[in-house]
């Protein structure tokens, strides 16, 4: 079959040392079935705030493997109206184009952004092809998280078109996909339909992880590997923001340098870059427990785990995100400390592979660390049962490889109809 993917924001695997993320990892194993796959997606690099190409661009990443990258505008703020216009923008673009193309057999686009899955959809229902639509995030509801209670109702009034958008993209599409059993649930009431055979959760998931010796004399973990050698390595790895906010690990690592004696604080590694690392370097200024190593590829992320004692997944809202750094810290074996409230929390507690704590309260997160790092036996317990919470239930290869059965499956059943057309957006808030 020829299949296309839309996702924008997720870096493409251009060279060796990036990172494949959910949407790469899908058309891997897609092309490994024998399908063709053309991913659409933008010509900026979200993560790096830069363009990765001058103009609109196709490339080849494998010869089952094209991706089409749209050029759209720069912007520096990852809540902001000029990332708004940019998605906007690569939207309009992809219909454009989307009508020179041959036809695909099914198309899979994520959400966000609405406005691409919008006319992703849009032109799947005009041409009768089975389309699916994958949740990786609530948006645009997750904006609204972020900013003071009274000024919400007004931003949704204003996004009144907005949502219109989402529950008309979700109620044309053949299946909801999701990457949380609570985005799916959230997906299904922002629309007017019930539940479909095609709907279902698939997690973001992680490749196996590497086990031999990674580490290279030239990383940016080079520097600081005699700083944590025999210590209890606590990491947290990703975008420093509102919503991904440390201000909790570096509150508990002020407390634990309280009580610690002297050669016996637990280290905290926080890699990534955002637009808080600065903050949060301020607010951890004289604090030689916590280290800042930046951004980090690939191979440097799997050099440093290979280190660590802990995974941290610390936020400063309420959420149930899944995010990709609890994948990655389960593939090494680590046990995970997180504020989630949703899909992660369940599986931590099920499989006691990690201990919850309260994003507002670090002294819980101080006692946890504690306990950890001097009660081996049960850090060692916890370390056995994130291999097995990763063997069973977050592969990659074992995810995505259901997923490609299902697409091909309900791809080959889905009818065709005649009357099939988009309607107006219809606002479900």
């Amino acid at each position: 079959m020829k299949i296309w993917l839309l996702k924008i924001g997720e870096p493409i695997p251009l060279g060796a040392t990036v990172r494949k993320l959910r949407t790469a990892m899908m058309a891997d194993k897609l092309a490994e079935r024998g399908h063709d796959v053309v991913w659409w997606t933008s010509a900026f690099d979200h993560h790096k705030k830069k363009m990765v190409f001058k103009d609109n661009e196709e490339i080849v990443l494998h010869p089952r493997i094209r991706v089409k990258a749209l050029m759209g505008m720069e912007y520096q703020r990852n809540v902001s109206i000029r990332r708004y216009a940019d998605h906007w923008i690569i939207s309009k673009k992809f219909k454009n184009a989307a009508e020179n193309e041959f036809l695909p057999d099914a198309v899979i686009t994520a959400m966000p952004d609405y406005h691409l899955a919008y006319e992703a959809v849009s032109f799947a229902r005009r041409h009768r092809i089975p389309v699916f639509v994958d949740i990786r995030d609530p948006w645009p509801d997750v904006f609204l998280e972020v900013l003071p209670r009274w000024i919400r109702p007004f931003l949704r009034k204003m996004l009144f078109y907005d949502y219109g958008k989402l529950s008309t993209l979700l109620a044309e599409s053949d299946g909801i996909l999701s990457a949380t059993s609570t985005w799916l649930e959230w997906a299904l009431r922002k629309t007017t339909r019930s539940r479909k055979e095609g709907d279902r959760v698939f997690f973001l998931g992680a490749p196996k992880f590497p086990r031999e010796n990674v580490s290279r004399p030239d990383s940016k973990l080079a520097p600081i590997r005699k700083k944590i050698e025999g210590k209890f390595v606590l990491t947290f790895i990703g975008t420093f923001s509102h919503v991904h906010n440390p201000v909790a690990v570096i509150d508990a690592a002020k407390e634990l340098k309280k009580r610690a004696t002297a050669g016996n604080q637990p280290i905290f590694i926080l890699a990534g870059d955002g637009p808080l690392r600065n903050q949060m370097m301020e607010r951890a200024r004289g604090m030689e427990n916590i280290l800042f190593p930046g951004w980090m590829n690939g191979n440097e992320i799997t050099e440093l785990l290979s280190v660590s004692s802990v995974g941290l997944v610390p936020f400063g809202v309420e959420t149930d995100q899944f995010p990709n750094k609890a994948f990655t810290y389960l593939s090494a074996g680590l046990p995970v400390l997180s504020c989630d409230q949703g899909d992660l929390r369940r599986l931590l507690i099920e499989y006691q592979a990690g201990f919850h704590f309260s994003r507002n309260n670090p002294f819980q997160l101080a006692d946890i660390v504690e306990k950890l790092s001097k009660e081996p036996v049960l850090w060692n317990e916890m370390r056995c049962n994130a291999n097995r919470l990763f063997e069973e239930q977050l592969d990659a290869e074992k995810i995505y490889t259901a997923f490609a059965e299902h697409v091909e499956r309900f791809t080959a059943h889905t009818e065709r109809h005649l009357n099939y057309a988009i309607q107006d957006p219809v606002n479900v808030t």
